[in-house]
């Protein structure tokens, strides 16, 4: 008899190991998922996931109030029956597909943060909350039917459980299913997971029924002082922190995609793993020491922003990431209470993270005009670790020995702030205009080259066009558009240009709309651009708009859904040239760069039309998709590589620009054909992305 007990508590613990790691699972699971759903729908902008990070941060805060509140105010009993209900109940949010009114709501372009905080509480807000509280819910439960065992290793399996979650996603999940497919899968499993709570609460229903419940007495618990309160909101909150942080740093500068979602989030839960796991991975002073030396590395970088390896950026800030949480998060594992006091610990720790996410997602832009809080989040966490050795180090033994570990770094936290001063100042005073929003940070520098002066639009210390405000070179297009790029090309060997007639060109991503000062009386240039702050930046401060022969027409919003807008009104727009530009930057919008993306071009394309794409990119290789899009279409590509020469009044940068075209009277021009680098079109490997699948790290240098 007493093995068949043995037998039957050992599956009812799988019970709930099983609901907590697949639960876990599904909890970050759906975060890349529902993200990936909507992301074309905000341009593609890397501040889609920052944002979903919040919500998840205060839908997590969500679910373990609920937890919380369930533990401490509702009989055992009752707790099971709530919870059971409720997992019904949030059967009929399923499946989890966003409707398409939210991507109408999207293409208005107005509080986009809104939209997708609406949105998700509105798509995934339920199921999620109950997902969040599995984890503390359950681990009580266990606590209250397992007298005398702690529940804490319940949490690292959660954490886990999240990890392998995150990994899967861009790894198995991403390539192998389309996205509603992956919607599907998802809402089954969940419902799976609602099996298994239930399965949990009913054995908790039975333990806890009658005289001979097996249930653990509760002694009334110690109170929980203030100071342990505050400890355990700001390490989770410089934790939060340090991860949004470090995600904005690393989106921004290379793209918007699930792996780089996956990568911070995955490094911060294996810290969580890690520590609550077993304290002896969590070596107070081997983290810090760890932290000491890489930051040198990681302010290095910063000072060099924009010039480093992409490659060397992800390892350093990786690092970086890992050896702070691991300082911060071991000493939020040494500071957490006995088991009685579990749900409020991990409710603290819960709030902790949605104000961390709050200060980087809301409050941030308003206080910040660049991406600063990298760097505050670098100090934060040196002092959290700080205060960590402090109270490690105790009362005792002698005064020297004591107290040097901590003056040393509070002296080494000085440096770190001030250098760290040092490279904010000297960023912000390299520009005379600076605008933070939604979609990055904008930047206006100004310097003397020879005899003219040179205004420049950067966007994330990416170029994005340059004008020359006095001297002999004053309004030429400049940049990767002037003399010899392949734009020019396209518009003055285009056909009908050669005729005579007027041009109808459209333009994607308008930067400081140089491509205007291409048109000629009579034509007509319409750009597409989502930024509201480039369309103010080039309008006030640069001159090519208005001084410009043709007429001008800036359409705002995603150039995509703005082009499948203009479809369904009677008859397409009908451009002789229509010029993609929107990848010189490290985070380019993939959607722009999709089978379904190019079949929207062509459809608003003449017979005789020419798709320009710019390719520039220091970081991506682009030019194997190009051609794999321009094949998968049926469409002729020549590639215009332009080296105009080093000299100190250039005003000329090296651009890479693919044509695309079905015209043989364009192809066949004599100065097209010697300006064609031949060798493109003969190239051997391919890519093709499509709206469901898109692999970045093939086309990374």
């Amino acid at each position: 008899m007493s093995s068949r007990r043995r037998t039957l508590g050992a599956l009812a613990i799988l019970h709930y190991a099983a609901a907590i790691l697949v639960g876990s699972f599904l909890l970050f699971q759906v975060q890349p998922m529902i993200a990936r759903f909507i992301l074309p729908w905000f341009g593609g902008s890397p501040a889609v996931w920052t944002t979903c990070l919040l919500f998840f941060q205060v839908a997590l805060l969500a679910g373990y109030a609920y937890a919380h509140s369930l533990a401490d105010r509702v009989e055992l009993r009752r707790q099971a029956l709530v919870h059971v209900a409720l997992l019904a109940a949030s059967l009929a949010a399923l499946p989890i597909v966003p409707s398409l009114e939210w991507k109408a709501a999207a293409a208005a372009g107005s509080h986009p943060v809104l939209v997708i905080l609406s949105l998700l509480a509105g798509t995934i807000g339920a199921p999620y909350v109950l997902l969040s509280s599995t984890s503390p819910l359950l681990q009580h439960w266990f606590e209250r039917t397992r007298p005398g065992r702690s529940p804490y290793r319940l949490f690292a399996l959660s954490n886990l459980g999240s990890l392998l979650g995150l990994v899967a996603y861009p790894f198995v999940v991403e390539p192998l299913l389309r996205l509603r497919a992956q919607a599907n899968l998802w809402s089954a499993a969940y419902a799976l997971y609602a099996g298994l709570c239930a399965v949990c609460a009913v054995e908790v229903w039975r333990r806890s029924r009658g005289a001979g419940a097996v249930v653990a007495v509760r002694e009334p618990a110690p109170g929980i002082v203030l100071r342990d309160r505050l400890v355990w909101l700001l390490l989770a909150a410089t934790g939060t922190l340090m991860l949004m942080a470090t995600s904005n740093h690393v989106v921004q500068d290379v793209a918007s995609v699930p792996f780089l979602w996956v990568l911070p989030l995955a490094l911060y839960l294996s810290t969580l793993v890690l520590c609550f796991e077993n304290e002896r991975w969590a070596v107070h002073r081997l983290w810090l020491a760890a932290y000491a030396l890489v930051l040198p590395v990681t302010v290095y970088m910063l000072f060099h922003q924009g010039t480093t390896h992409l490659a060397n950026e992800i390892v350093v800030y990786s690092a970086t990431l890992f050896s702070g949480c691991m300082a911060v998060h071991g000493e939020l594992a040494r500071s957490r209470p006995p088991a009685g006091r579990l749900t409020s610990f991990y409710l603290h720790v819960a709030a902790g993270g949605a104000l961390g996410g709050a200060f980087v997602t809301l409050v941030a832009p308003i206080l910040l005009d660049g991406y600063w809080e990298f760097q505050l989040a670098l100090v934060a966490t040196w002092v959290l670790a700080g205060v960590g050795l402090v109270r490690a180090m105790g009362m005792s033994g002698p005064p020297v020995r004591r107290w040097s570990p901590p003056v040393a770094w509070g002296v080494g936290g000085v440096a770190l702030a001030v250098a760290l001063g040092i490279q904010v100042a000297r960023a912000r005073q390299a520009s005379t205009e600076a605008e933070r929003n939604f979609y990055g940070v904008l930047r206006v520098v100004e310097w003397w080259q020879g005899d003219g002066r040179l205004r420049a639009l950067y966007s994330n210390w990416v170029l994005h066009g340059t004008e020359v405000l006095s001297g002999p070179w004053q309004g030429r297009a400049s940049t990767y558009y002037g003399e010899g790029s392949g734009v020019a090309l396209a518009i003055e060997r285009h056909p009908a240009r050669q005729a005579g007639h007027p041009l109808h060109v459209g333009v994607v991503g308008l930067g400081a709309g140089t491509i205007a000062a291409l048109a000629r009386p009579g034509d007509r240039v319409r750009f597409y651009e989502i930024n509201p702050g480039v369309i103010q930046m080039a309008a006030r401060r640069f001159g090519y708009l208005r001084a410009s022969a043709g007429a001008i027409t800036v359409v705002r919003g995603d150039a995509r859904l703005s082009l499948e807008g203009e479809l369904k009104r009677p008859g397409p727009v009908a451009f002789d040239i229509l010029a993609v530009d929107a990848f010189t930057g490290h985070a380019i919008p993939v959607h722009l760069l999709t089978r379904e993306a190019f079949g929207v071009y062509l459809r608003h394309l003449r017979p005789d039309g020419i798709l320009a794409v710019h390719i520039s990119n220091r970081h991506l290789d682009l030019a194997p998709l190009i051609r794999g899009l321009s094949r998968d279409a049926g469409l002729a590509a020549v590639l215009i590589d332009n080296h105009p020469p080093k000299t100190p009044t250039t005003i000329y940068e090296h651009s890479q620009w693919v044509l695309l075209t079905r015209n043989p009277a364009f192809l066949g021009d004599s100065l097209v054909a010697a300006r064609a680098d031949t060798a493109f079109a003969r190239g051997r490997r391919t890519i093709i992305w499509t709206d469901d699948y898109s692999d970045l790290l093939r086309v990374v240098r």
